[in-house]
């Protein structure tokens, strides 16, 4: 995703071993002369694809940010749909740390007292009461000391 029209993303290395099972999908996506990958790297040409063979690990992809962040993701045992799908995602993020998201917390015994809300009293039949006595009291007392 882009923030002011600059795209966060500045490089994607991709790793994956020659040998292993749960590379496969990894491989598959990497030997297409015209597939999918190639279409999304020529299509992002602000963005640096960097592929690396690493003999006897699992496959995984890490995105770095121009932020200066960098999120790893796991590509074990995916197919290469899912990887360009991954692939996807990754270049729609910012790179930003995750927010949270959401209301408060759920319990099983909510609060008796309820939530704090300032200023619940100001308007209330009773308050207006209380203000009321209050001052005749503050009257009486004037009127005593005259």
């Amino acid at each position: 995703m882009s923030r002011n029209g600059v795209s966060q993303l500045k490089q994607v290395c991709l790793y994956f071993c020659d040998w292993s099972g749960s590379s496969k999908g990894m491989r598959a996506l990497l030997d297409q002369e015209n597939g999918k990958f190639w279409e999304f790297a020529k299509s992002t040409t602000d963005v640096n694809f960097v592929v690396q063979l690493r003999k006897g690990r699992h496959p995984y992809m890490k995105a770095l940010y121009r932020n200066g962040r960098e999120h790893v993701h796991d590509c074990k045992n995916l197919n290469e749909f899912e990887i360009i799908r991954k692939l996807h995602n990754i270049k729609n993020q910012w790179g930003d740390k995750a927010k949270k998201i959401g209301n408060g917390k759920l319990t099983k015994n909510p609060s008796i007292q309820g939530l704090y809300v300032p200023h619940l009293w100001l308007n209330t039949n009773s308050l207006i009461r209380y203000n009321k006595q209050q001052q005749q009291e503050g009257t009486k007392q004037e009127t005593t000391k005259q």
